[in-house]
């Protein structure tokens, strides 16, 4: 069936108490134009609501599930696989809308929900929600977002998994169980991830097979396992939080809505957070800053809800989803990388300036922080700690990975660990440590002054 017969159908449907809606009310169908969305065509419906009498107000947004034009043309050998996954995703994110329609999330706005129905229901799938279109829009990749913004994500996000936490109970939470993340899912999430290293060989060959690992068939319920053990509730997690899913108000710049929740599972409270800083800031806003949007959340979500874990908790969390989280997340900067320089975006930038975002896009994907990579803390790194991979083997997309987090996450009993970190660097005849070291040590004890029997640093 026809998108243009989908549509008419699904208005019938809304209006089911006016025998002719069309004429009645005066409605009227417009094409949103929406070159990043891979998986819909999206409309704005208008109509007459003084003559509907009705509880649902002009405009409306309706999205249809679809294989976009984009999608087919950045990934033309899959189409059939991808049809596949465009039902699941269809079907949960109508999950999604029903069971909360009405429920109100502190700070993490979503679009009033009027119609719901999977592709079980082809005649009439599709879904209806108020529309933002005049007033919101949503950012770039490049720059990503702003310090402000992500300060109110963190709010956001903290009133949304407080809000989920409060009401547990209430959840059924085997409809969120993540089942799109299974073997065959992970397997194409790695091979379309493959495909950076044959467009950016200089840059990256190599690195992406060397972390194959990391893109588990068993990566959800190793996770899930992982998070109960670091004593953290679970929440429901928007697991797909780019910048093209967050619309801002226009005028005032808050945030309007949070759209597309086709991902949306159970999960730790750090999922969301690890995707935001991944995949929407530039290295350097995302070294620098960590530590504080963490604060930031973690003060937000006591202010909602007495935190059912510590901020160190938070903190462990964090690092040890990292490569999980950020390895399924990968692909979304391979997409955006291909489209900025195949000039698919609706951008009004030029060749010069696609490149220069398109260069960003790439940088996001790499290691370069000196005091890792410096000689001398590799070469002790090669020398002291067994678990070490040498810099040009470390998970691509993780500017923040220094040589002791990669090193502790990868153990699995840190508490039997008893490393003797020595900064000085007597073999080179001096009595001062050298930068690099001093960086890397104070970086190990960021990392492992919550546990001291962890690790202990010697001057």
């Amino acid at each position: 069936m026809s998108i243009a017969e989908v549509v008419p159908r699904i208005i019938e449907s809304i209006f089911s108490n006016v025998s002719n809606p069309f004429e009645e009310l005066d409605i009227t169908i417009n094409v949103l134009e929406n070159s990043r969305s891979f998986w819909s065509e999206c409309y704005q419906i208008t109509f007459n609501s003084e003559k509907a009498n009705h509880h649902i107000v002009s405009p409306l947004f309706v999205k249809i599930p679809k294989i976009s034009a984009i999608n087919a043309a950045l990934d033309p050998e899959s189409f059939i696989e991808n049809c596949e996954i465009l039902r699941k995703l269809t079907a949960q994110e109508i999950t999604f809308y029903k069971d909360f329609a009405h429920y109100q999330f502190p700070d993490f706005p979503i679009p009033r929900f009027y119609y719901g129905e999977s592709l079980e229901n082809e005649q009439r799938a599709g879904l209806v929600c108020e529309d933002f279109s005049s007033l919101a829009g949503s950012i770039d990749f490049v720059p990503g977002f702003s310090d402000d913004q992500v300060l109110n994500l963190m709010k956001a996000l903290a009133g949304f998994h407080a809000k989920t936490v409060q009401m547990s109970g209430q959840i059924a939470w085997d409809k969120y169980d993540n089942a799109l993340y299974d073997e065959e899912y992970i397997r194409m999430l790695y091979n379309d991830t493959l495909q950076f290293e044959e467009i950016c060989q200089t840059r990256l060959s190599g690195k992406i097979q060397s972390v194959k690992h990391i893109f588990d068939e068993n990566g959800v319920e190793n996770s899930n396992t992982l998070n109960e053990k670091l004593g953290l509730p679970f929440v429901l997690c928007h697991n797909d939080l780019n910048a093209s899913n967050i619309l801002w108000n226009r005028i005032t710049g808050d945030i309007q809505a949070f759209i597309d929740f086709q991902h949306v599972s159970k999960g730790a409270v750090t999922f969301d957070i690890i995707r935001i800083l991944a995949l929407g800031l530039s290295v350097e806003d995302r070294r620098d800053n960590t530590d504080r949007y963490l604060h930031h959340y973690y003060q937000c979500f006591q202010a909602h809800y007495s935190a059912p874990f510590s901020f160190e908790q938070l903190c462990d969390s964090f690092w040890a989803h990292f490569n999980f989280v950020n390895a399924t997340s990968l692909f979304s900067l391979f997409y955006y990388y291909k489209m900025y320089k195949e000039e698919r975006l609706d951008l009004k930038d030029d060749a010069v300036e696609r490149e220069k975002k398109a260069e960003e896009i790439l940088r996001r994907t790499e290691d370069g922080a000196s005091p890792h990579t410096e000689k001398y803390t590799q070469d002790w790194c090669k020398a002291h700690l067994p678990a070490f991979i040498k810099k040009d083997r470390w998970p691509v997309s993780c500017p923040d990975l220094n040589p002791s987090r990669y090193v502790l996450t990868r153990r699995e009993n840190l508490a039997e660990q008893n490393v003797q970190l020595d900064c000085g660097l007597a073999a080179k005849g001096e009595s001062q440590p050298s930068s690099a070291l001093t960086g890397f040590r104070d970086a190990v004890i960021v990392t492992c002054t919550r546990d001291a029997s962890v690790i202990r640093v010697v001057m």
